[in-house]
Protein backbone atom coordinates (compact mmCIF):
# COMPACT_ATOMS: atom_id res chain seq x y z
CA UNK A 1 0.00 0.00 0.00
CA UNK A 2 1.40 3.12 -0.78
CA UNK A 3 1.60 6.35 1.05
CA UNK A 4 -0.83 8.59 -0.30
CA UNK A 5 -3.19 4.64 0.22
CA UNK A 6 -1.90 5.03 3.52
CA UNK A 7 -2.61 8.35 4.36
CA UNK A 8 -6.43 8.07 2.64
CA UNK A 9 -7.25 4.82 4.78
CA UNK A 10 -6.05 6.67 8.35
CA UNK A 11 -8.23 9.82 7.13
CA UNK A 12 -11.34 7.84 6.41
CA UNK A 13 -11.12 5.39 9.62
CA UNK A 14 -10.45 8.59 11.44
CA UNK A 15 -13.92 10.24 10.50
CA UNK A 16 -15.56 7.03 11.70
CA UNK A 17 -13.48 6.71 14.72
CA UNK A 18 -14.18 10.59 15.82
CA UNK A 19 -18.46 9.39 14.99
CA UNK A 20 -17.87 6.72 17.30
CA UNK A 21 -16.22 8.62 19.84
CA UNK A 22 -19.19 11.70 19.90
CA UNK A 23 -22.30 9.31 18.76
CA UNK A 24 -23.36 9.06 23.07
CA UNK A 25 -26.67 10.44 21.91
CA UNK A 26 -26.94 7.04 20.15
CA UNK A 27 -25.72 5.11 23.59
CA UNK A 28 -27.83 3.02 25.08
CA UNK A 29 -30.08 2.36 22.46
CA UNK A 30 -27.76 0.00 20.33
CA UNK A 31 -30.16 -0.77 16.96
CA UNK A 32 -29.45 3.58 16.65
CA UNK A 33 -25.76 3.34 17.52
CA UNK A 34 -25.32 0.59 14.69
CA UNK A 35 -27.18 2.57 12.03
CA UNK A 36 -25.44 5.63 12.40
CA UNK A 37 -22.09 3.42 12.31
CA UNK A 38 -23.00 1.95 9.22
CA UNK A 39 -23.88 5.19 7.35
CA UNK A 40 -20.59 6.45 8.91
CA UNK A 41 -18.66 4.22 6.87
CA UNK A 42 -20.69 4.92 3.91
CA UNK A 43 -19.87 8.52 4.07
CA UNK A 44 -16.04 7.41 4.87
CA UNK A 45 -16.33 5.87 1.35
CA UNK A 46 -16.84 1.88 2.33
CA UNK A 47 -19.65 0.52 -0.20
CA UNK A 48 -21.34 -1.10 2.30
CA UNK A 49 -25.02 -2.67 1.47
CA UNK A 50 -25.91 -4.83 4.43
CA UNK A 51 -23.91 -5.18 8.11
CA UNK A 52 -24.95 -7.65 10.87
CA UNK A 53 -23.93 -7.41 14.89
CA UNK A 54 -23.77 -10.76 16.65
CA UNK A 55 -23.72 -10.60 20.35
CA UNK A 56 -23.53 -13.08 22.92
CA UNK A 57 -25.53 -12.61 26.21
CA UNK A 58 -25.54 -13.09 29.96
CA UNK A 59 -29.31 -13.18 30.54
CA UNK A 60 -31.69 -15.58 31.86
CA UNK A 61 -34.03 -15.47 28.85
CA UNK A 62 -31.71 -14.58 25.76
CA UNK A 63 -28.99 -16.42 24.70
CA UNK A 64 -27.58 -14.40 21.89
CA UNK A 65 -28.88 -11.23 20.21
CA UNK A 66 -28.52 -10.05 16.56
CA UNK A 67 -28.69 -6.69 14.95
CA UNK A 68 -29.04 -6.12 11.16
CA UNK A 69 -28.79 -3.23 9.28
CA UNK A 70 -29.59 -2.66 5.32
CA UNK A 71 -29.23 0.31 3.14
CA UNK A 72 -32.49 0.30 1.65
CA UNK A 73 -34.25 -0.55 5.04
CA UNK A 74 -34.03 2.55 7.05
CA UNK A 75 -32.35 1.58 10.14
CA UNK A 76 -31.47 -1.89 11.87
CA UNK A 77 -33.42 -3.93 13.56
CA UNK A 78 -32.61 -6.29 16.51
CA UNK A 79 -33.45 -10.25 16.67
CA UNK A 80 -33.39 -11.84 20.24
CA UNK A 81 -31.99 -15.55 20.32
CA UNK A 82 -33.68 -17.74 22.67
CA UNK A 83 -31.72 -20.69 24.82
CA UNK A 84 -31.31 -23.93 22.37
CA UNK A 85 -30.42 -21.44 19.54
CA UNK A 86 -26.95 -23.04 19.72
CA UNK A 87 -27.79 -26.64 18.80
CA UNK A 88 -30.01 -25.82 15.56
CA UNK A 89 -29.52 -26.15 11.78
CA UNK A 90 -29.55 -22.03 12.05
CA UNK A 91 -26.96 -21.79 14.21
CA UNK A 92 -24.46 -24.71 13.25
CA UNK A 93 -24.38 -23.69 9.82
CA UNK A 94 -24.29 -20.50 10.20
CA UNK A 95 -21.15 -18.12 9.62
CA UNK A 96 -21.50 -16.76 12.70
CA UNK A 97 -20.25 -19.99 15.02
CA UNK A 98 -16.64 -20.14 13.47
CA UNK A 99 -16.61 -16.35 14.86
CA UNK A 100 -18.12 -17.21 18.50
CA UNK A 101 -15.82 -20.38 18.65
CA UNK A 102 -13.05 -18.49 17.89
CA UNK A 103 -11.74 -18.66 14.27
CA UNK A 104 -10.36 -15.82 12.24
CA UNK A 105 -12.33 -13.82 9.75
CA UNK A 106 -14.12 -15.77 6.85
CA UNK A 107 -14.50 -14.12 3.32
CA UNK A 108 -16.30 -15.01 0.42
CA UNK A 109 -16.70 -13.56 -3.50
CA UNK A 110 -20.68 -14.14 -3.85
CA UNK A 111 -19.93 -13.50 -7.83
CA UNK A 112 -18.24 -16.31 -8.23
CA UNK A 113 -19.16 -20.16 -7.53
CA UNK A 114 -19.23 -21.11 -4.13
CA UNK A 115 -18.86 -24.59 -2.42
CA UNK A 116 -21.40 -26.67 -2.33
CA UNK A 117 -21.67 -27.32 1.05
CA UNK A 118 -20.84 -23.56 2.16
CA UNK A 119 -22.66 -21.87 4.38
CA UNK A 120 -26.84 -21.23 3.34
CA UNK A 121 -26.56 -17.48 3.88
CA UNK A 122 -23.89 -17.05 1.52
CA UNK A 123 -26.50 -18.14 -1.35
CA UNK A 124 -28.89 -16.32 0.16
CA UNK A 125 -27.07 -13.23 0.23
CA UNK A 126 -25.78 -14.25 -3.60
CA UNK A 127 -29.51 -14.52 -4.57
CA UNK A 128 -30.14 -11.15 -3.33
CA UNK A 129 -27.87 -9.52 -5.86
CA UNK A 130 -24.67 -9.20 -2.72
CA UNK A 131 -21.24 -9.59 -4.60
CA UNK A 132 -18.59 -9.19 -1.67
CA UNK A 133 -19.41 -11.13 2.10
CA UNK A 134 -17.21 -10.54 5.08
CA UNK A 135 -17.79 -11.81 8.46
CA UNK A 136 -14.88 -10.77 11.29
CA UNK A 137 -14.55 -11.07 15.32
CA UNK A 138 -15.00 -8.12 17.46
CA UNK A 139 -13.19 -8.18 20.47
CA UNK A 140 -15.31 -8.29 23.91
CA UNK A 141 -13.76 -8.75 27.51
CA UNK A 142 -16.65 -9.53 29.38
CA UNK A 143 -19.28 -11.67 27.04
CA UNK A 144 -16.54 -12.72 24.57
CA UNK A 145 -15.83 -11.95 20.85
CA UNK A 146 -18.81 -10.73 18.64
CA UNK A 147 -19.34 -11.42 15.01
CA UNK A 148 -19.65 -8.51 12.88
CA UNK A 149 -20.29 -8.93 8.98
CA UNK A 150 -20.47 -6.64 5.87
CA UNK A 151 -21.81 -7.20 2.62
CA UNK A 152 -21.82 -5.28 -0.69
CA UNK A 153 -23.17 -5.22 -4.13
CA UNK A 154 -20.80 -3.29 -5.43
CA UNK A 155 -19.70 -5.15 -8.65
CA UNK A 156 -15.88 -5.09 -8.06
CA UNK A 157 -16.80 -5.83 -4.07
CA UNK A 158 -14.74 -4.18 -1.47
CA UNK A 159 -10.91 -2.74 -2.28
CA UNK A 160 -7.94 -3.38 -0.14
CA UNK A 161 -8.65 0.13 1.31
CA UNK A 162 -12.61 -0.05 2.38
CA UNK A 163 -11.66 -3.20 3.97
CA UNK A 164 -8.70 -1.11 6.07
CA UNK A 165 -10.62 1.30 7.14
CA UNK A 166 -13.45 -1.27 8.88
CA UNK A 167 -10.42 -3.16 10.38
CA UNK A 168 -9.18 0.32 11.55
CA UNK A 169 -12.66 1.72 12.44
CA UNK A 170 -13.79 -1.43 14.52
CA UNK A 171 -11.15 -1.24 17.03
CA UNK A 172 -13.45 1.88 18.58
CA UNK A 173 -16.63 0.55 17.46
CA UNK A 174 -15.86 -2.55 19.35
CA UNK A 175 -15.22 -0.20 22.59
CA UNK A 176 -18.19 1.92 22.52
CA UNK A 177 -20.30 -1.55 22.13
CA UNK A 178 -18.30 -2.95 24.77
CA UNK A 179 -19.01 0.01 26.99
CA UNK A 180 -22.95 -0.24 26.09
CA UNK A 181 -23.17 -3.76 26.83
CA UNK A 182 -21.31 -3.83 30.24
CA UNK A 183 -23.94 -1.24 31.47
CA UNK A 184 -26.87 -2.90 29.81
CA UNK A 185 -25.04 -6.94 31.40
CA UNK A 186 -25.36 -4.74 35.04
CA UNK A 187 -29.21 -3.48 34.62
CA UNK A 188 -29.96 -6.95 33.42
CA UNK A 189 -28.04 -8.61 36.23
CA UNK A 190 -29.51 -6.19 39.11
CA UNK A 191 -33.12 -6.57 37.48
CA UNK A 192 -32.77 -10.25 37.80
CA UNK A 193 -31.42 -10.56 41.74
CA UNK A 194 -32.51 -7.21 43.09
CA UNK A 195 -35.79 -6.74 40.96
CA UNK A 196 -35.80 -3.44 38.92
CA UNK A 197 -36.56 -0.31 41.06
CA UNK A 198 -33.45 -1.47 43.56
CA UNK A 199 -31.57 -2.08 40.50
CA UNK A 200 -32.02 1.35 39.46
CA UNK A 201 -31.63 2.84 42.66
CA UNK A 202 -28.24 1.46 42.90
CA UNK A 203 -26.95 2.09 39.84
CA UNK A 204 -28.42 5.67 40.94
CA UNK A 205 -25.14 4.92 43.59
CA UNK A 206 -27.26 4.03 46.78
CA UNK A 207 -23.99 1.33 46.72
CA UNK A 208 -23.25 2.46 50.93
CA UNK A 209 -24.71 -0.18 53.85
CA UNK A 210 -27.15 2.21 55.53
CA UNK A 211 -28.07 4.18 52.31
CA UNK A 212 -31.71 3.81 52.53
CA UNK A 213 -34.91 5.46 52.41
CA UNK A 214 -38.73 4.95 54.17
CA UNK A 215 -41.17 4.06 52.02
CA UNK A 216 -44.64 3.41 52.47
CA UNK A 217 -45.80 -0.21 51.16
CA UNK A 218 -48.06 -2.94 50.71
CA UNK A 219 -45.69 -5.86 51.55
CA UNK A 220 -46.32 -9.29 49.73
CA UNK A 221 -45.53 -12.50 50.97
CA UNK A 222 -45.93 -15.95 50.30
CA UNK A 223 -45.07 -19.50 51.32
CA UNK A 224 -44.85 -22.86 49.66
CA UNK A 225 -46.25 -25.03 51.38
CA UNK A 226 -45.51 -29.15 51.89
CA UNK A 227 -41.97 -28.38 50.14
CA UNK A 228 -39.78 -30.42 53.24
CA UNK A 229 -41.72 -33.71 52.56
CA UNK A 230 -41.65 -33.01 48.53
CA UNK A 231 -37.56 -32.19 49.11
CA UNK A 232 -37.16 -35.55 51.16
CA UNK A 233 -38.99 -37.99 48.57
CA UNK A 234 -37.43 -36.78 45.56
CA UNK A 235 -34.56 -36.56 43.41
CA UNK A 236 -32.94 -32.68 43.37
CA UNK A 237 -33.51 -31.87 39.90
CA UNK A 238 -37.19 -32.81 40.41
CA UNK A 239 -37.62 -30.41 43.45
CA UNK A 240 -35.87 -27.73 41.54
CA UNK A 241 -38.23 -27.91 38.90
CA UNK A 242 -41.15 -27.84 41.44
CA UNK A 243 -39.88 -24.76 42.76
CA UNK A 244 -38.89 -23.16 39.45
CA UNK A 245 -42.56 -23.68 38.84
CA UNK A 246 -43.89 -22.43 42.17
CA UNK A 247 -42.16 -19.06 41.97
CA UNK A 248 -43.13 -19.01 38.05
CA UNK A 249 -46.65 -19.22 39.21
CA UNK A 250 -46.73 -16.83 41.76
CA UNK A 251 -44.12 -14.35 40.55
CA UNK A 252 -45.88 -13.66 36.80
CA UNK A 253 -49.28 -11.66 38.98
CA UNK A 254 -46.95 -9.66 41.20
CA UNK A 255 -45.03 -8.02 38.22
CA UNK A 256 -48.04 -7.58 35.97
CA UNK A 257 -49.79 -6.07 38.52
CA UNK A 258 -46.88 -3.27 39.24
CA UNK A 259 -45.11 -4.92 42.03
CA UNK A 260 -41.51 -5.50 42.43
CA UNK A 261 -39.75 -8.86 43.85
CA UNK A 262 -37.15 -8.21 46.31
CA UNK A 263 -36.25 -11.70 47.16
CA UNK A 264 -36.58 -15.21 47.03
CA UNK A 265 -36.29 -16.81 50.83
CA UNK A 266 -35.82 -20.63 50.39
CA UNK A 267 -39.42 -21.26 49.78
CA UNK A 268 -40.73 -18.12 50.26
CA UNK A 269 -41.26 -14.81 48.17
CA UNK A 270 -41.11 -11.59 49.30
CA UNK A 271 -42.20 -8.32 47.71
CA UNK A 272 -43.68 -4.66 47.40
CA UNK A 273 -46.50 -2.62 45.94
CA UNK A 274 -44.89 1.62 46.75
CA UNK A 275 -48.15 3.54 47.61
CA UNK A 276 -49.06 6.96 48.80
CA UNK A 277 -49.56 7.07 52.42
CA UNK A 278 -52.15 9.72 51.55
CA UNK A 279 -54.47 6.75 49.80
CA UNK A 280 -56.41 5.87 53.11
CA UNK A 281 -59.01 3.27 51.30
CA UNK A 282 -59.22 2.10 48.04
CA UNK A 283 -55.39 2.42 47.27
CA UNK A 284 -54.04 1.38 44.15
CA UNK A 285 -51.38 -0.51 45.59
CA UNK A 286 -53.55 -2.51 48.01
CA UNK A 287 -56.04 -3.13 44.95
CA UNK A 288 -53.44 -4.30 42.59
CA UNK A 289 -51.42 -6.71 45.37
CA UNK A 290 -54.90 -8.08 46.07
CA UNK A 291 -55.36 -8.80 42.40
CA UNK A 292 -52.24 -9.88 42.19
CA UNK A 293 -52.97 -12.38 45.17
CA UNK A 294 -55.94 -13.98 43.58
CA UNK A 295 -54.41 -14.10 39.91
CA UNK A 296 -51.21 -16.08 41.51
CA UNK A 297 -53.47 -18.66 43.40
CA UNK A 298 -55.24 -19.48 40.16
CA UNK A 299 -51.56 -20.09 38.72
CA UNK A 300 -50.81 -22.08 41.71
CA UNK A 301 -54.26 -24.03 40.92
CA UNK A 302 -53.58 -24.53 37.23
CA UNK A 303 -50.26 -26.03 37.80
CA UNK A 304 -51.87 -28.39 40.41
CA UNK A 305 -54.10 -29.38 37.55
CA UNK A 306 -51.78 -29.64 34.63
CA UNK A 307 -48.91 -31.22 36.92
CA UNK A 308 -50.25 -33.49 39.80
CA UNK A 309 -47.21 -34.38 40.50
CA UNK A 310 -46.12 -31.44 42.06
CA UNK A 311 -49.45 -30.87 44.18
CA UNK A 312 -47.80 -27.32 45.29
CA UNK A 313 -49.84 -24.90 47.73
CA UNK A 314 -48.90 -21.83 49.20
CA UNK A 315 -49.79 -19.19 51.42
CA UNK A 316 -50.36 -15.42 50.78
CA UNK A 317 -50.22 -12.76 53.74
CA UNK A 318 -50.76 -8.27 52.70
CA UNK A 319 -50.09 -6.00 55.01
CA UNK A 320 -49.10 -2.13 54.79
CA UNK A 321 -46.84 -0.51 56.14
CA UNK A 322 -43.83 1.83 56.60
CA UNK A 323 -40.36 0.31 55.84
CA UNK A 324 -37.31 0.98 55.08
CA UNK A 325 -35.85 0.44 51.86
CA UNK A 326 -31.86 0.22 51.28
CA UNK A 327 -29.23 -1.63 52.08
CA UNK A 328 -28.33 -3.89 55.02
CA UNK A 329 -25.79 -6.09 56.03
CA UNK A 330 -22.20 -6.29 55.70
CA UNK A 331 -19.67 -3.56 54.82
CA UNK A 332 -18.33 -5.57 51.52
CA UNK A 333 -22.07 -7.92 51.27
CA UNK A 334 -25.07 -6.32 51.01
CA UNK A 335 -28.75 -6.95 50.41
CA UNK A 336 -31.19 -4.30 49.03
CA UNK A 337 -34.29 -4.86 50.72
CA UNK A 338 -36.64 -3.80 53.11
CA UNK A 339 -36.99 -3.80 56.70
CA UNK A 340 -39.22 -2.86 59.69
CA UNK A 341 -41.90 -4.31 61.77
CA UNK A 342 -44.47 -4.35 59.17
CA UNK A 343 -42.04 -7.26 57.15
CA UNK A 344 -42.24 -8.92 60.55
CA UNK A 345 -45.93 -9.30 60.88
CA UNK A 346 -46.62 -10.07 57.38
CA UNK A 347 -44.50 -13.08 57.82
CA UNK A 348 -45.98 -13.76 61.06
CA UNK A 349 -49.64 -13.81 59.72
CA UNK A 350 -49.02 -15.52 56.36
CA UNK A 351 -48.94 -19.33 58.72
CA UNK A 352 -53.13 -18.49 59.60
CA UNK A 353 -53.73 -18.63 55.15
CA UNK A 354 -54.07 -22.66 56.08
CA UNK A 355 -57.92 -21.29 57.69
CA UNK A 356 -58.78 -19.01 54.98
CA UNK A 357 -60.67 -20.49 52.08
CA UNK A 358 -58.73 -18.94 49.34
CA UNK A 359 -55.06 -19.49 51.28
CA UNK A 360 -54.79 -15.39 51.23
CA UNK A 361 -55.02 -13.98 54.66
CA UNK A 362 -54.53 -9.73 55.61
CA UNK A 363 -53.87 -7.95 58.20
CA UNK A 364 -56.76 -4.93 59.57
CA UNK A 365 -54.71 -1.98 58.03
CA UNK A 366 -54.57 -3.16 54.73
CA UNK A 367 -58.53 -4.65 54.96
CA UNK A 368 -58.85 -0.93 55.44
CA UNK A 369 -56.97 0.21 52.77
CA UNK A 370 -58.24 -2.07 50.13
CA UNK A 371 -61.46 -0.82 50.75
CA UNK A 372 -63.37 -4.19 49.82
CA UNK A 373 -65.31 -7.05 51.32
CA UNK A 374 -63.09 -9.37 54.27
CA UNK A 375 -63.87 -11.98 56.85
CA UNK A 376 -62.03 -11.84 60.39
CA UNK A 377 -60.55 -14.83 61.02
CA UNK A 378 -60.31 -13.78 64.82
CA UNK A 379 -57.80 -11.77 67.17
CA UNK A 380 -54.07 -13.49 67.42
CA UNK A 381 -51.30 -12.97 69.27
CA UNK A 382 -48.38 -12.95 66.97
CA UNK A 383 -44.74 -13.97 67.76
CA UNK A 384 -42.57 -10.70 68.42
CA UNK A 385 -45.64 -8.48 67.79
CA UNK A 386 -47.07 -6.77 70.95
CA UNK A 387 -50.55 -7.02 70.99
CA UNK A 388 -52.90 -8.79 68.96
CA UNK A 389 -53.66 -8.39 65.92
CA UNK A 390 -56.96 -9.28 63.52
CA UNK A 391 -56.44 -11.66 61.14
CA UNK A 392 -58.81 -11.64 57.96
CA UNK A 393 -59.28 -13.64 54.17
CA UNK A 394 -61.37 -11.98 51.32
CA UNK A 395 -64.58 -12.56 50.43
CA UNK A 396 -64.75 -10.97 46.75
Amino acid sequence: MTEVMERSVKDRASEVRDWVLNARDSYGRLTHFIDGYARALRDAGVPLDRLTLHLRQLNPQLRARTFQWNRDAGGAVETGRQYGIEVTDIYLRSTVRPIFEGGPQLERRLDQPLEEDDFPILEELREQGFTHYIILPISLWVLGPAALSIATRKPEGFSKEDLAVVERANSAFGAAVELQETRQLARTLLDTYVGHNAGERILSGAIRRGDSEQIHAVIFYCDLRGFTPLSESKDQSHVMEGLDRYFEAVSGPVQEHGGEILKFIGDGMLAIFPCPASHVKNCTAALSALSAARKAQEAMAKLRESQPEFDLHCGIALHVGDVMFGNVGAANRLDFTVIGPAVNLVTRIEPHSKASPCQIVVSSEFAEREGGRFESLGHFELKGIAAEKEILYPLD
